[in-house]
């Protein structure tokens, strides 16, 4: 028998889980200087040449929410943070402020 707090505590690892697999998959893509992390810079390699100044800024303040250790580099771990905003907190919190002032107009 278990309470809904381990319940909720088994979700969380879990959800935890997919998205560092997630991350870890995904550094091999971004990952183009081959040094096991990756950088704001190649993130930007990633978008192409007609992102605006407004997204660039979003993917700054998620790129420093998912940077845990505060090296300026994302292992695969929290590259999977950077990715789903949603999964952890500290990410979360800044794609939230930033979706606030994109979306309240009053």
């Amino acid at each position: 028998k278990f309470s809904l707090d381990e319940l909720f505590t088994f979700f969380r690892h879990t959800r935890e889980g997919v998205i560092a697999g997630e991350g870890i998959l995904a550094l091999e893509e971004w990952d183009s200087d081959q040094d096991g992390k990756v950088s704001l810079n190649e993130i930007r390699q990633m978008d192409g040449p007609d992102v605006s100044e407004q997204h660039k800024a979003l993917e700054a303040s998620r790129f420093k929410g998912a940077d845990v250790n505060g090296d300026g580099l994302l292992d695969g771990v929290e590259l999977g943070s950077f990715i789903n905003p949603e999964g952890i907190d500290n990410v979360l919190q800044v794609s939230a402020q930033e979706t606030m002032k994109e979306r309240d107009v009053d």
